[in-house]
C-alpha cells in the first residue's frame, strides 16, 4: 500500500502540475492538503483507511487528468464577481476532501481573454487591468456543480464584461500605436497651412537676421499704396510707398539684355534707382532690391519720430 501511495503521489503531482484544476496558489494548497490526508491514511496501518487512502489519489488523479475539479474562488474574484461568502466556502471546502466526486465541477466558464496590445498599455489602465487579472484567473474553469446556476452566471457575467474591456484597450492601443507611426498629421499639417496662408510648405524664410512685423494700420497704409504698375506713367519715391520685384543686391539684373546704354550708366546687381534731366540723362540715385520696402519721405520721418 504506502509502494502504491508513493506511485501515485509521483503520478498525480505529474498530472496536477500540467492539469486546468491548477490555476493558483490556493488550488495548489488543496492538492497538498488532499494528498497529505490520503498519505495520512496509507500510513495509518489499518487495512480500511490505507485502501480509501489510495482510493482516494486514483479519484484525484482522474479527476484532474480530465480537469473535471471545480477550482477555487479567491476572496478577490468573490468581491469583484458578487458571489456570496457561502458559495464561495461550499466551492472551495469540496476542493479539500481527498477523493471527494462533490468537488466535481459544472459547465466551463468562458475564457477570458488579455491581449498583447492590452498589457502594453497596462500603466495607463491598472485600475482596468487589475480587473482583467481577476477573470483570468476564473476563465476557463469550473464552479461546484451544486452552485451552477446564480453563482456561475454571476461569474461568467464578470469574466465577459472583462473581455469586452480588453477589446476596447486593444482598439484603443492598436489606434494610438498606429497614430504614433502615420505621417498623416504632417498631410494635416500642409493642408492647414495651405487653407490659412496659401503656401502648402512653408517654405517662404522672412527676415535672415530676424526682424518686426509693422502693426496693421502700417500694412494696409503699405498696401493702399503700392505701385504695381502705371499705365500712363506715374510718380514713384518721394510721393509714394514701394514693394519693388527684380533682383536682390547681389543677383544680376541683365540690364544690357533691355538696354545697352543704361548697362554702362547704371550698377549690374540689384535694382537701380535713377533720374532724367530734362535732356534724357540718365543718373543713378541710389540701389534698392526686391521686396525691399522703400518708404515716402513723409513716412520715413514719421517712423523716425516714432
Amino acid at each position: 500500500m504506502s509502494a502504491a501511495g508513493e506511485i501515485m503521489n509521483m503520478a498525480n503531482d505529474a498530472i496536477f502540475s500540467k492539469s486546468s484544476s491548477n490555476r493558483s496558489a490556493s488550488d495548489q494548497s488543496a492538492s497538498e492538503i488532499r494528498s497529505n490526508m490520503s498519505d495520512a491514511a496509507i500510513k495509518s496501518g489499518n487495512p480500511i483507511a490505507m485502501a480509501i487512502g489510495l482510493g482516494s489519489k486514483i479519484v484525484d488523479g482522474a479527476m484532474d487528468a480530465t480537469g473535471t475539479r471545480s477550482s477555487q474562488i479567491s476572496k478577490e474574484v468573490k468581491e469583484k464577481t458578487g458571489i456570496t461568502g457561502a458559495a464561495r466556502f461550499l466551492n472551495n471546502a469540496m476542493n479539500f476532501l481527498p477523493g471527494n466526486p462533490l468537488a466535481m465541477g459544472g459547465k466551463k466558464l468562458t475564457d477570458a481573454e488579455l491581449s498583447q496590445e492590452t498589457e502594453n498599455i497596462r500603466s495607463a489602465f491598472t485600475g482596468t487591468l487589475d480587473d482583467i487579472d481577476a477573470a483570468q484567473s476564473i476563465g476557463g474553469s469550473r464552479v461546484n456543480f451544486m452552485l451552477s446556476g446564480k453563482t456561475r452566471n454571476k461569474m461568467n457575467d464578470y469574466v465577459k464584461e472583462q473581455n469586452r474591456k480588453n477589446a476596447l484597450l486593444t482598439d484603443i492601443s492598436r489606434t494610438n500605436t498606429l497614430r504614433k507611426q502615420s505621417d498623416y498629421a504632417q498631410d494635416l499639417n500642409k493642408q492647414n497651412m495651405n487653407r490659412y496662408s496659401g503656401n502648402t510648405y512653408q517654405n517662404m524664410a522672412v527676415g535672415k537676421e530676424g526682424l518686426k512685423l509693422p502693426n496693421r494700420e502700417m500694412l494696409d497704409a503699405i498696401y493702399a499704396k503700392k505701385v504695381t504698375a502705371f499705365k500712363d506713367g506715374g510718380v514713384i519715391g518721394v510721393d509714394s510707398n514701394v514693394i519693388p520685384e527684380g533682383a536682390l543686391h547681389k543677383e544680376l539684373n541683365h540690364m544690357e539684355e533691355h538696354n545697352e546704354e543704361l548697362d554702362k550708366v547704371i550698377t549690374d546687381k540689384g535694382i537701380a534707382v535713377v533720374t532724367t534731366d530734362k535732356d534724357g540723362k540718365v543718373e543713378q540715385v541710389a540701389e534698392i532690391e526686391k521686396e525691399e520696402i522703400v518708404f515716402r519721405l513723409e513716412l520715413t520721418k514719421k517712423i523716425e519720430e516714432l
